[in-house]
């Protein structure tokens, strides 16, 4: 034992003894300085390689975490920022008591936070980030959504786009026969103007006119029907082209839920991972 402690209370002295092994409890990266004292001076100040300590054997103690413990004789816990000693650290003082039970000194570990600031940065970072891609599944999911009703409703006027086609058709089917029925008018009107004679020439233009107009009136409907088709068979591609869409879409928006839920799980174990990052 060293001669400056032998006239200091046996749990000084027993403490003295294990100064050198404290950091031995911490882990390897762990960067921890240890300091003893009495109610008065400090005994023995063990430094560590970031955490600077000024004071020796003999210094006064500050007012700080180390006289605060002794004084209300329970542990205490103190956060220095880096700006004070230029690197952040915690501060442990523990009283030490005689056997009648008075506070005769006490023991201060100081912790390097270097380590545990950039976990709580990195933690922070994560839950952020975490947040705002749950933010952004979130309004994709619901723009999906948007996509998937807006589709419906085209397929809808789709099928009744096509119905109008398909009753459009029996329209042209009709003008069609009466294009046939009208053409078969004109022959017969042809046929009683030729046997009038010079009677019936008056007669037979406007026979052939019936005929040149029913002719006309039947190409004509059979464009439009050559083209109702083709609008439908359009129209009923793009129908079944949009279903098909849909249920792509749909499987796509329940993905994109799977993936907010599971963003939502990563962001409360990234907010967990923050509290534990607190506590280191």
């Amino acid at each position: 034992m060293d001669d400056f402690m032998k006239n200091e209370p046996e749990i000084l002295q027993i403490m003295a003894k294990l100064m050198p092994y404290i950091p031995s409890f911490f882990d390897d990266e762990e960067d921890v300085s240890v300091a003893l004292s009495n109610r008065e001076i400090f005994l023995i100040n063990q430094p560590s390689d970031s955490i600077p300590t000024t004071s020796a054997y003999g210094d006064k103690l500050p007012e700080g975490g180390l006289t605060q413990s002794m004084d209300s004789g329970m542990p205490v816990t103190r956060e220095l920022p880096g700006s004070l000693y230029g690197v952040p650290f915690r501060s442990y003082s523990v009283p030490l008591f005689d056997e009648a039970g008075s506070v005769v000194g006490g023991v201060s570990i100081g912790r390097n936070l270097n380590r545990s600031n950039h976990v709580k940065a990195l933690a922070q970072n994560l839950a952020d980030y975490l947040g705002q891609s749950n933010e952004s599944i979130q309004v994709l999911s619901s723009d999906v959504q948007k996509v998937v009703d807006e589709n419906e409703d085209i397929a809808v006027q789709s099928k009744k786009a096509s119905g109008n086609a398909e009753s459009s058709a029996k329209i042209v089917k009709l003008i069609q026969n009466i294009a046939l029925q009208t053409n078969l008018l004109g022959i017969n009107a042809a046929v009683e103007a030729a046997r009038a004679g010079t009677a019936g020439r008056g007669f037979r233009v406007v026979a052939e006119e019936i005929q040149r107009l029913s002719n006309s009136a039947a190409d004509s409907a059979s464009k439009i029907n050559t083209f109702l088709t083709e609008m439908t068979d359009s129209v009923d591609d793009i129908s079944n082209k949009i279903v098909s869409s849909n249920a792509l879409l749909q499987s796509q928006a329940a993905a994109l839920e799977e993936i907010a839920h599971s963003l939502d799980e990563l962001n409360n174990i990234g907010e967990q991972v923050r509290d534990l990052s607190d506590k280191l």
